[in-house]
């Protein structure tokens, strides 16, 4: 008898579990402060134990949703999880192969977010099912528990919907490309790299470059970004080689230093006069072939490296810095969260615009992909 208690499913306990949330969360919740029915209440009217009420209502209090009020008894709380404990979802943890420095720079916004005020944010890791299945799996229970207030995502994929979401309709952003794969609202860095390539380029031909070199990355060396590094390249009448394209993976950022000494190798009429790394994770790989090389920076060849401010990668070399304010980027994710949740409509997608490191603003813009 004792074994099949201990295995059967706790349905009661579920359901009072379920109804007292009920009454935190939705159009006919009760506002905080106000008094929920009493332990006796909920038992009788359940008709279950003592102690199966007991525990719903400590899983609810520890939730957020309740809390002890004295002589008033069990009353509705200041700052329930579904108003105020919002989400940063990270397929990854720091030292895996898939860890990036803009990461590192959200995750710190996101542990900074709300001090002062009744909100907060916590990061959930490895909330991925092809990394951590069962991370991913409780971040979508929190949702479909009403625990969590707003989620910003680090990345865009059908999973956000079809098994993360369920459906839940709670405010979220993505950070994502200019056509979306979900119905997440999106945030596009640069248009895809669009308008980042284009203003490296700009930026070397205004300072007389002619043979202009490109490390990048797996994401943005796709046929479309090539192609547009070559366009701005016609545009401005500037050399395209192919040679001049390479490519390193963030993950083993290593072969970057392999790939600058075979670019710069040769004489200073034929090698590349000036350098674009498309990602900040690659810098220090390029610098040290550089390095190598004894190639000065600026009088050898300019470097225009991706950089995420107000943290960009080291570098002993005086790089143009191009790139994007992260706590400017943030503080755009967590307006559109709260948007969303004041019920006003956002933009399909956000475009935010790169900006060099000796320029203080940044600006965005809504885009209807």
């Amino acid at each position: 008898m004792t074994s099949r208690l201990r295995t059967r499913p706790p349905v009661k306990h579920d359901a009072i579990v379920q109804h007292l949330r009920s009454l935190v969360v939705g159009d006919k919740a009760l506002r905080p402060g106000e008094r929920v029915p009493t332990r006796s209440e909920i038992e009788e009217h359940f008709g279950v134990s003592t102690m199966t009420v007991q525990r719903a209502f400590d899983r609810v209090i520890e939730e957020g949703f309740l809390t002890v009020a004295g002589k008033a008894g069990t009353v509705v709380a200041a700052h329930p999880p579904h108003r105020h404990r919002f989400v940063l979802s990270v397929p990854g943890h720091p030292g895996d192969s898939r860890w990036v420095r803009f990461w590192d720079l959200l995750v710190h916004e996101a542990e900074q977010w709300g001090q002062g005020t009744p909100s907060h944010m916590v990061v959930a890791q490895d909330a991925d099912p092809e990394i951590g299945p069962l991370e991913a799996e409780h971040l979508a229970q929190e949702i479909a528990d009403h625990r969590v207030a707003g989620i910003l995502l680090v990345t865009d994929t059908p999973w956000i919907t079809s098994a993360l979401l369920r459906g839940a309709d709670i405010p979220r952003v993505a950070f994502s490309g200019l056509k979306p794969n979900s119905d997440v609202p999106g945030i596009s860095l640069g248009a895809e790299g669009n308008l980042w390539f284009s203003r490296a380029v700009e930026r070397l031909h205004a300072r007389g470059r002619k043979r202009l070199a490109l490390i990048t990355v797996p994401g943005l060396a796709q046929p479309r970004h090539l192609d547009l590094w070559q366009q701005q390249l016609a545009k401005h009448r500037l050399v395209c080689e192919q040679a001049f394209i390479q490519m390193a993976g963030q993950w083993d950022a290593r072969w970057a230093t392999n790939l600058v000494l075979t670019l710069f190798r040769g004489q200073a009429d034929q090698r590349p006069d000036a350098l674009v790394v498309a990602d900040d994770n690659l810098v220090e790989q390029v610098c040290a072939g550089l390095q190598q090389l004894g190639l000065r920076v600026p009088e050898d060849l300019d470097v225009v490296a991706h950089a995420n401010f107000p943290l960009p990668a080291p570098s002993p070399l005086p790089l143009m810095r191009l790139g994007f304010d992260i706590p400017q980027v943030f503080a755009l994710a967590m307006d559109l969260l709260l948007r969303q949740q004041r019920r006003e409509g956002v933009p399909r997608v956000t475009v935010v615009h790169p900006r060099f490191e000796d320029e203080s603003a940044q600006r965005s813009e809504g885009v209807s992909p």
